[in-house]
This record gives C-alpha cells, sequence and structure tokens, in this order.
C-alpha cells in the first residue's frame, strides 16, 4: 500500500448538522433567548447521543449563539442591546464598503441577482410570506458582500454573520420595517448601477443605521 492508495476517512458531519438544526432555531425565534436546552430532551427530540451534542454546543457557543454554564447546563445566549449596536456598527463598515467597490466596478450578474431579490422581496410582503421576506433579506446583504470580490472582507463578514441574522430577524419583525427596508435595498442598488461608490456607501450604512433608529425607537415606545 502507498500513500496514494489511502482512503480519505468519512467525515463524521453529525455535530455540525445538530448544530444547524439548533441555529435555524434560535435565529427564528423557535428557540429565545434564555431558553435552557435539556441535553435529555434534545438527545431523544434529535435522536443523537449526548456526545455530538455537546460537540454541537460547543460550535454554537463559539458563534455566541448559546452560553455553556459550567455545572449548570447550556441556555441560548441573551440578546444584548450593546452587542447589537457593535455588530451592526461593524456590518456598516463592511457592507458600505463592499457596496463602494462592487459601484466601481458592478459586476452586473450580481447586481442582476440583488434586484431579483428585491423583487422577491416585494412579492414575499405583498403575499404575507413574512418568512421568506427575512430570508430574501438576508441573502441581499450575503449576495451584496459576497459579489465585490474581496475574498478578506467575505472571510471576516463570514465570522459574524450567524450573530448577525438574530438581531437581523429582531428587526425586520419592527413596525414597517419591511417596506421600509424594500426602499433602502433599493437605493443600494441604483447608487451601484450608477457606478457611485460614495452614494452606495452611504446608502448601505444609511439602511444599517435607520434598522438601529427604528429599534431603540420601538424599545422607547414598548
Amino acid at each position: 500500500m502507498t500513500l496514494s492508495t489511502l482512503e480519505r476517512p468519512e467525515v463524521e458531519l453529525l455535530p455540525e448538522r445538530v448544530a444547524a438544526t439548533i441555529r435555524k432555531a434560535i435565529v427564528d425565534g423557535s428557540l429565545p433567548p434564555g431558553t435552557r436546552l435539556v441535553e435529555a430532551a434534545l438527545v431523544k427530540q434529535l435522536g443523537v447521543s449526548r456526545v455530538p451534542l455537546r460537540e454541537a454546543f460547543r460550535v454554537l457557543e463559539g458563534e455566541g449563539l448559546v452560553t455553556i454554564h459550567p455545572h449548570r447546563g447550556t441556555s441560548i445566549s441573551e440578546i444584548s442591546d450593546a452587542e447589537m449596536l457593535e455588530l451592526f456598527a461593524v456590518r456598516a463598515i463592511f457592507e458600505g464598503y463592499a457596496a463602494e467597490i462592487l459601484a466601481g466596478k458592478p459586476n452586473e450578474e450580481v447586481v442582476a441577482r440583488l434586484d431579483r431579490i428585491i423583487d422577491g422581496m416585494k412579492a414575499s410582503v405583498s403575499g404575507q410570506r413574512l418568512e421568506n421576506y427575512y430570508s430574501l433579506a438576508g441573502e441581499f446583504h450575503e449576495v451584496l458582500v459576497e459579489g465585490c470580490g474581496n475574498s478578506i472582507l467575505v472571510r471576516q463578514y463570514d465570522q459574524i454573520k450567524r450573530q448577525l441574522r438574530r438581531y437581523q430577524a429582531a428587526m425586520s419583525r419592527l413596525p414597517e420595517s419591511a417596506e421600509q427596508s424594500i426602499v433602502e435595498h433599493g437605493a443600494i442598488v441604483r447608487a451601484i448601477r450608477a457606478r457611485d461608490g460614495r452614494a452606495a456607501a452611504q446608502a448601505a450604512r444609511a439602511h444599517i443605521e435607520d434598522l438601529i433608529h427604528r429599534y431603540r425607537k420601538a424599545g422607547e415606545s414598548g
């Protein structure tokens, strides 16, 4: 036997699959902040052993989605206004720069995809398919960043993306947020198509700043 004849061992994906299942429930709000994750119940519900479940918990802890308390178990991390402001400040920088890059050298395929996503968002709101709208809104920002062609920016953005989704989902549910966000997404694309890098960056940052403003306003009136 030589090295060339060795077969690569199959990678164990179970912990990642378990993490993906729990992550989705956290992001869509099915598992709200503070919920205690009972190992015995999850083992039975998901049909897995405690080992991959605990590995999944560690993955989610690294993403900031769960908190592991020694000797007290695991719970869904609380949503923090301070963390949200920090994450969205970084997001504004990333997405503003991505929009500026894309405007400087527009990729027609990426711009056309952004247009299609906005059309889908409008149709989803009209049809009261809000879960689909949230998914498309998240996709818009991912396509914007990935489409700019800066691989380092994409990698850095990917590190905070899952944490962002928790807050994006929460803020997307603000009154009139969907309709207003669609208008703001459209402004970003128009500036990119016009090859106006400064306007594209400003539109991308303004969209996020407006989300934060509406979030704070809702908190004050709540």
